[in-house]
């Protein structure tokens, strides 16, 4: 709804379309889903986890029922503790409260907890419920020996986010005297460095 609240603020998008482009989107997003099908390595890996005692959470901003056909089709449901979609949820990603629930709902703690992120909104809020991140970019980054080596770091870092299009903006303090006595046009905090 909020996306579509911004294209009615900046494009005028009229409000009576809200419920059929949502149903359109559904629609689109479970015929994509209807494509998936069991992935072997996600299926060794979630069996390998639970054969150690780990238990397996979900958190998803997708609404409930795609989160519930994906799993199924992927061949994940069986391994899966415990689930969380928007719909149970008051604040999204990236407040960590779906990512808080799993771990109350698993009996677990913050500082034994591996939270795998693929977005830059969902690793915030991962960093922000205080649990380990383990940050990939696609399922090829999930391997038993990654999520092993993330679960016995004792030392919890703050893992960037990494994009080429990414914009790096550093204010620098101070008046700049120094800089506009070398005849710099711009303020201080606003010069190029590099670009």
């Amino acid at each position: 709804t909020a996306k579509l609240k911004k294209l009615t603020e900046e494009c005028g998008l009229p409000t009576n379309l809200y419920d059929t482009i949502w149903q359109y989107k559904q629609d689109a997003t479970f015929r994509r889903l209807s494509y998936m099908t069991p992935n072997e390595t996600l299926i060794d890996i979630f069996k390998t986890l639970k054969s150690q005692g780990y238990q397996i959470a979900v958190a998803s901003n997708s609404i409930r029922n795609t989160v519930k056909i994906s799993l199924s089709r992927l061949g994940l449901m069986d391994f899966v503790d415990y689930y969380q979609s928007n719909e149970d949820v008051k604040y999204n990603k990236p407040y960590p409260q779906m990512y808080w629930n799993c771990m109350v709902a698993c009996k677990a703690i913050p500082a034994t907890t591996l939270i795998i992120e693929d977005s830059h909104i969902g690793r915030q809020g991962a960093l922000d419920s205080g649990a380990k991140l383990m940050g990939v970019e696609s399922t090829h980054d999930i391997t038993f020996e990654n999520i092993q080596q993330h679960l016995t770091q004792t030392k919890k870092e703050n893992i960037p986010w990494r994009d080429s299009r990414l914009n790096v903006v550093i204010p620098r303090a101070g008046a700049g005297s120094r800089f506009s006595h070398a005849a710099y046009k711009f303020p201080k905090p606003l010069m190029e460095i590099k670009g």
